[in-house]
């Protein structure tokens, strides 16, 4: 697998503030979280999803794709014995879907009136791209060894 070695101010670590909303949304009311603990949170963010890419890479690779969609996402879960958060990735899955489609339909709705309804249509355009990743289909396993290599995209090269 790829070297998941993470060091001090790698390019690869998540945004702080985008750490801190989460940390602070899983820990109780009145706690707070020293500088230590949100860089071992942040470097451990940023291995587990280099090590599960890595994984999902490899998947779709075996499958001669050259590209990775949810699916392989959810078996490299399971490859790495994390088979448990299959079904709550799952549900986020769903649920940021269901997001993503009725952000579409209220801008939509809203026929471009301001300056902010229109970059919410680009928001959502964006989202929508997100969606039909995710619900790019798979062929069975058993199909896949037979299947044609996905040319990469210009966003890929």
């Amino acid at each position: 697998m790829a070297d998941l070695i993470v060091g001090p101010g790698d390019e690869h670590d998540l945004p702080r503030s985008v750490l801190q909303r989460l940390v602070k949304e899983a820990i109780a009311d009145g706690l707070s979280i020293n500088k230590d603990a949100k860089t071992a949170v942040t470097k451990s963010a940023t291995v587990f999803i280099l090590y599960l890419t890595a994984a999902a890479n490899e998947i779709a690779q075996k499958a001669n794709r050259k590209t990775i969609n949810a699916n392989d996402v959810m078996a490299a879960l399971e490859s790495v014995d994390l088979a448990h958060l299959q079904e709550p990735l799952q549900q986020e899955l769903e649920a940021f879907k269901l997001a993503v489609k009725d952000k579409k339909s209220q801008s939509a709705g809203s026929n471009g009136r301001s300056t902010s309804a229109a970059a919410g249509s680009d928001e959502a355009a964006d989202d929508a791209d997100l969606v039909d990743a995710f619900d790019a289909p798979v062929p069975p396993a058993e199909a896949e060894e037979d299947a044609p290599v996905e040319e990469p995209t210009a966003m890929e090269q």
